[in-house]
């Protein structure tokens, strides 16, 4: 997981010039001296001569929804950043969501290739999902299981997208909704998914298929985030075809109720004012449903 731009909704070399020169304006010839000394230098030294406060950081709600989701399905999340390692460190003990945190040093710049030779080294090429957002991310992306692009630069997604698969955050696939998910939440979920299919079947209406919808809709949202644990790596054709997944699925459920191979209950009584349910979708003249109601009582 990258950090500025992604993570974060802003740079922590920015914020930490900002605050350098807000505080200490007169020593803007130090902030050039270490410049001058390369990046890793600058990241120090800001890191060190500034303070921020990481707990009002413009942090992205979805990543961070994602990494809790990854989290619960029980996978390692790191942090790995261009940042300087005290701020990063910082930030994870703020959030509480990261099991190992690679960042600059004095001696390091963390980004591009350097970040990518360091994940390979831990993980083997191939052996981890990588989130970024920039151009600097490319070499790892090449060398990552699956690409997540967020908030991207210009022209990152497409050049990212021919050389790995991208897995957006959000879309609407469907694999795997026939799993009964870990998370508790997605269980949740997957549950009422289920029992929105229970009443639709048992509700005896003439266009019964618009019940169905919405537990179709939950499915779709339960494969997105379970998707990338569920494929192998370099599954090209399964993931460019994940995308018809959810009206794939209406389709078939449409087609299946059309058809009539599956015979589905229905009420033997008489259902006075429930012969359609457009009778409750269709918008009423003003006072009729009191006139309605008083007929009723």
């Amino acid at each position: 997981m990258d950090l500025d731009g992604t993570l974060l909704r802003s740079d922590l070399l920015m914020e930490t010039a900002m605050a350098f020169l807000r505080s200490q304006p007169l020593k803007v010839f130090k902030l050039l001296g270490w410049l001058f000394q390369g990046k890793a230098a600058l990241k120090e030294g800001l890191a060190l001569e500034t303070w921020i406060d990481v707990s009002v950081l413009p942090y992205d709600a979805q990543v961070i929804e994602m990494i809790k989701t990854e989290q619960a399905n029980g996978r390692t999340i790191v942090l790995a950043t261009a940042s300087h390692v005290s701020l990063a460190e910082r930030i994870a003990e703020h959030l509480q969501l990261f099991d190992l945190i690679l960042a600059s040093n004095a001696n390091r710049n963390l980004s591009s290739t350097n970040k990518r030779d360091l994940l390979v080294a831990h993980f083997g090429e191939g052996g981890f999902d990588y989130v970024g957002n920039s151009k600097d991310d490319l070499p790892i992306w090449k060398v990552s299981r699956n690409a997540h692009v967020v908030n991207p630069d210009r022209g990152v997604e497409s050049r990212v997208s021919a050389m790995s698969e991208v897995q957006p955050t959000l879309g609407p696939q469907v694999i795997g909704l026939v799993l009964l998910p870990r998370n508790p939440k997605l269980r949740l979920l997957w549950v009422a998914a289920m029992m929105n299919f229970v009443f639709a079947v048992s509700y005896n209406v003439t266009d019964r298929f618009t019940f169905f919808l919405p537990g179709a809709v939950l499915l779709s949202i339960i494969g997105v985030m379970q998707l990338q644990a569920l494929l192998p790596r370099r599954a090209t054709a399964l993931l460019n075809a994940s995308p018809l997944g959810a009206p794939a699925l209406i389709l078939t459920v449409f087609a299946v109720y059309a058809s009539g191979l599956v015979g589905l209950p229905t009420h033997k009584e008489a259902l006075p004012f429930r012969d359609d349910i457009h009778y409750f979708m269709a918008p009423l003249p003003a006072g009729s449903l009191c006139r309605t109601i008083r007929h009723e009582l």
